[in-house]
């Protein structure tokens, strides 16, 4: 006998969702993106109760903050729901607002700078439904943002890549009030709703290139965002951080992982030595962080914030004592590391 999933899904013969691999598969997400693409197509006049039934996701579940759902759920939805909505990427990251991303959006809004708020964003995706891996590719003119699909998920590729440009781009716009700085290149084909992606993207904007990226000069990485808000700030890292601690206490082997970087934090443990450690490879290590939706350097960038903060505040060593503690080489590395924190 079949059984269903949490959702009211009936998995086919192989227990998996089609297309996806398997570890992926079984991956869970928040349904922050499902939603909000619910949420912009029903406003843009489009019905997407078929598509949530293709998934085996309730509509009603999605009123429900705490709800997640697999990865292949996501895509079994977003693969639906973009047969019927034209440049459903496009229209979602263009026409969501600020606070349809939660509290995420609130940390991200209160940053200081451009560049801290995407750091922000990155820190805490996996909080936000994410179904990519994104990178930043830093150089003298500036930063590259590129976004990957999870594995099996390159069927919703454009959906994924779209998205998350075109949100990135919204933030821009609405804390600085300018795209200036900002450039997209699309390794598809121009959309059909080619004059939304200029008004999303600007007039530096690309298809059919090599690569999808999201370009940011240095300018911009460095603009002061109107909506900057310290004390907001703290507030709502702390709580981000307090989830993710609760997620990963849930994932008994990201708990243990965290415990092993905790204890070995001056040393700052490759994560081969890390691996060794728990007798994998480091592929199967960076596969099971990915599954509680985490890496190895997020860990233990959380692990070293943490210790710094605890030492810095108690207030028995110099600053390079506590860095060294760290596992950073000096205090100016530990500086250069709380910046990209926000702790500065």
């Amino acid at each position: 006998m079949q059984h269903e999933d949490a959702l009211g899904h009936r998995p086919g013969r192989s227990g998996q969702y089609p297309e996806v691999t398997a570890p992926v598969a079984r991956r869970a997400v928040d349904a922050e993106l499902v939603r909000i693409t619910v949420t912009v197509a029903t406003r843009a006049g489009y019905h997407l109760g078929p598509a949530l039934a293709s998934a085996g996701i309730s509509p009603e579940s999605l009123g429900f903050p705490d709800v997640r759902i697999s990865v292949a759920q996501a895509h079994a939805f977003v693969a639906a729901a973009q047969t019927t909505v034209p440049d459903l990427g496009l229209l979602v990251g263009a026409r969501q607002t600020i606070t349809q991303w939660g509290l995420l959006g609130l940390a991200m809004l209160s940053a200081d700078s451009v560049r801290l708020a995407l750091r922000t964003g990155l820190r805490y995706r996996a909080l936000a439904g994410a179904l990519a891996e994104v990178r930043l590719e830093t150089d003298r003119a500036g930063v590259s943002l590129t976004a990957e699909p999870l594995p099996g998920l390159e069927r919703v590729s454009r959906f994924v890549v779209e998205e998350l440009f075109a949100s990135v781009a919204g933030l821009l716009r609405y804390a600085t009030g300018s795209l200036t700085g900002l450039s997209a290149e699309f390794a598809f084909p121009p959309p059909t709703q080619l004059e939304l992606a200029r008004r999303t993207f600007g007039a530096n904007l690309g298809y059919r290139r090599p690569a999808s990226r999201l370009r940011l000069s240095r300018g911009v990485l460095d603009r002061r965002l109107a909506t900057a808000d310290a004390f907001c700030r703290a507030k709502t890292t702390a709580l981000l951080d307090a989830e993710l601690v609760l997620r990963h206490r849930s994932h008994g082997f990201i708990a243990r992982v965290e415990a092993l970087l905790a204890a070995r934090v001056a040393q700052a443990p490759p994560i081969a030595a890390v691996a060794r450690h728990f007798h994998l490879s480091e592929r199967t290590l960076r596969r099971r962080l990915a599954d509680g939706g985490t890496t190895y350097r997020l860990l233990l960038d959380g692990v070293r914030r943490e210790r710094a903060r605890q030492l810095l505040a108690a207030g028995q060593l110099s600053a390079d004592q506590v860095a060294r503690a760290c596992g950073f080489s000096d205090d100016r590395s530990l500086r250069r590391a709380q910046r990209r924190w926000g702790d500065s």
